[in-house]
């Protein structure tokens, strides 16, 4: 792993800290913060230093291990916070600190290209973490050669990003851990047909989430639709709604590999997923339609319109 300037990684977490401070140890680095909120879903390259920096204590087996040397390393890990550094760098894509986020990513760049291990290699063992659709957006297509470790490829032409080459990685929960699961009658027990807590404009202007909202109105307690945004506030409302309910909808807007599709399996709901064909096709190495038996519902968005209300069976889990 690198030792890069703590501005390309924790810098980010806590601005206080100075350039010249040690490096970044197991016992300096800065705990990823609790109020985070949605920002926590793109947090993998944060614990992913955080493992090559523990020691650990010898009695546990690790997949990867940090190096001292590098002629002895089989990859070279790239611990840019680039997600992060999107997140608080213009976020909204117009701001001046834009320019942030550019310039990081340029002097990135020239520092790998001054490595003699990334020209060795050309790239081909670094690891570099662009887990936000939007992570190092500027100058992704110059690291076309490296794995790149992605949640999915919606984003990302062929030509930068593929199954032949990067990691898959889902978002990190939001959500706490639900560990109170077993119940005499887990069907049962969750007094909830069917939840959905989020934001009703998505994609498109939110069109299919819009007609959703209008099926599905007057539906009584049995359906919970509600508009909603990632507070600390709001995201313990949504576990306890996902916790007593027995269906999740992930409608389309949501990404292929959506943190509410992986919170919602973290808490046992059965997955319904308001989704086209054409999403299908857009996750690489998928055919459409076929791979994706493992979730329990899928409903196309056109015919989930057209029939003017949700049917639902239930399954064997």
């Amino acid at each position: 792993m690198y030792d890069l300037p703590r501005k390309f990684h924790v810098g980010m977490l806590d601005r206080r800290s100075s350039e010249e401070a040690a490096p970044v140890t197991m016992e300096n680095l800065p705990p990823w913060p609790s109020t985070s909120g949605i920002k926590r879903q793109h947090s993998v390259e944060y614990w992913l230093m955080a493992s090559l920096l523990y020691d650990g204590d010898g009695g546990e087996k690790r997949e990867a291990v940090r190096v001292s040397d590098p002629e002895t390393a089989d990859a070279f890990f790239v611990p840019f916070f680039s997600s992060l550094s999107f997140n608080t760098h213009g976020h909204n894509m117009t701001d001046p600190e834009t320019e942030v986020d550019r310039q990081l990513q340029v002097e990135l760049l020239e520092f790998l290209q001054k490595s003699k291990f990334y020209q060795r290699s050309g790239g081909r063992d670094h690891v570099i973490p662009v887990t936000h659709p939007n992570a190092f957006r500027f100058l992704r297509e110059q690291l076309n050669a490296s794995i790149l470790i992605v949640v999915d490829f919606g984003r990302y032409p062929k030509t930068v990003s593929s199954l032949r080459k990067d990691v898959v990685a889902p978002y990190v929960h939001v959500v706490d851990s639900f560990t109170d699961d077993d119940p005499l009658d887990p069907f049962e027990s969750r007094t909830t047909l069917l939840f959905f807590r989020g934001n009703t404009v998505r994609k498109d202007e939110g069109i299919i989430r819009v007609k959703l909202a209008k099926m599905l109105a007057g539906s009584g307690d049995d359906v919970h639709y509600e508009k909603s945004v990632a507070t600390p506030k709001n995201i313990k409302m949504s576990t306890e709604g996902m916790r007593s309910s027995k269906f999740c909808l992930n409608p389309a807007g949501d990404t292929p590999s959506s943190c509410r599709l992986f919170d919602a399996i973290r808490h046992w709901n059965q997955v319904i997923w308001s989704i086209s064909c054409v999403n299908f096709q857009r996750i690489d190495g998928l055919k459409c339609g076929r791979d994706l038996r493992v979730f329990p519902i899928i409903m196309n968005s056109s015919t989930l319109q057209r029939r003017k209300m949700l049917s639902i069976c239930y399954g064997d889990r």
